[in-house]
């Protein structure tokens, strides 16, 4: 009811949530740190590149408000500018690639509208984006992408209180076959897969790529052409991480939010080939643990 009379009103924002002007996009406030804290955050990055013997790329994801700025509300102010992106390429340092993913990301269906993850749709753009830069083929999957779900609402829906929006589509599109994925929920090794569809019975639909967020996943594929990959990564790469293994052998998600074990020693006894740092530009300025790249 509240949203309702904030929008009758001629409100655009709800409990941090702006109203896209199609009335059916929903985007998340944009937090931008400061020069200071953007310093320390890709100071990490530029550890990490420091302390392994492999090449290090870096990237960040832009927010939804950057790449469909034309549907924020007139004069929106916590947004993403691209800024963020920039000031994180100046401040790299010489012994890490950064890739930029700004003018990747192109299309109607790229994000969830009532949602801050990318869709599979824009996790495929930012595949090939990813793939091109780092020397790696990029592997087009086979056939047409399978609709899963018709009903998924979003995390930036349930703050929004906008009741009238639609819910978004999922897809799944890399064949599992002839991919194994370990999970290590605790520590230890178990089998895991790349899409768990019992997910799309609950309200958390996303966690159907990967079943959720853990620690460490390893997904192998002994047909690609690519070496090991390490990705320090946040949730984004649920969804993008089926089609890397497409193309690497070997694709070591490792979660800062969840894993403080030293990155440096587990590129060293996992004879890891490439190491992408990966986050959305929000999480990237927001991330408290970002440290544990520097071990």
């Amino acid at each position: 009811l509240k949203a309702w009379c904030e929008r009758l009103v001629g409100k655009q924002e709800n409990n941090g949530v702006y109203l896209g002007t199609d009335g059916q996009t929903l985007f998340a406030q944009y937090t931008k740190p400061s020069a200071d804290d953007l310093a320390r955050r890709v100071g990490y990055v530029n550890q990490l590149g420091a302390n392994v013997e492999v090449p290090v790329y870096f990237a960040l994801i832009p927010d939804k408000s950057y790449v469909w700025a034309d549907r924020l509300p007139d004069r929106a102010p916590l947004v993403d500018d691209g800024s963020t992106i920039q000031e994180s390429m100046d401040l790299t340092g010489e012994d890490v690639t950064y890739i930029d993913l700004r003018d990747a990301l192109s299309g109607d269906n790229v994000f969830y509208r009532t949602d801050h993850h990318w869709s599979l749709f824009g996790a495929f753009q930012g595949y090939e984006a990813l793939t091109q830069a780092m020397g790696v083929e990029t592997v087009t999957p086979e056939g047409e992408p399978t609709r899963v779900s018709d009903s998924f609402y979003g995390t930036t829906y349930s703050s929004s209180g906008a009741g009238w929006v639609k819910p978004d589509e999922m897809y799944t599109w890399v064949n599992p076959e002839g991919i194994t994925v370990t999970a290590y929920p605790k520590g230890q090794p178990e089998p895991g897969v790349m899409y768990d569809e019992s997910f799309l019975e609950k309200k958390d639909k996303y966690s159907m790529y990967l079943g959720g967020n853990k620690p460490l996943a390893v997904l192998e594929n002994p047909q690609a052409e690519g070496g090991k990959l390490l990705v320090i990564r946040d949730s984004y790469s649920d969804s993008l991480a089926p089609f890397l293994a497409q193309s690497w052998q070997e694709v070591h998600l490792f979660d800062v939010r969840y894993n403080l074990n030293s990155v440096q020693q587990y590129v060293e006894e996992n004879h890891i080939d490439q190491v992408l740092v990966l986050f959305s530009a929000s999480n990237f300025s927001t991330e408290s643990n970002l440290f544990v790249m520097s071990r």
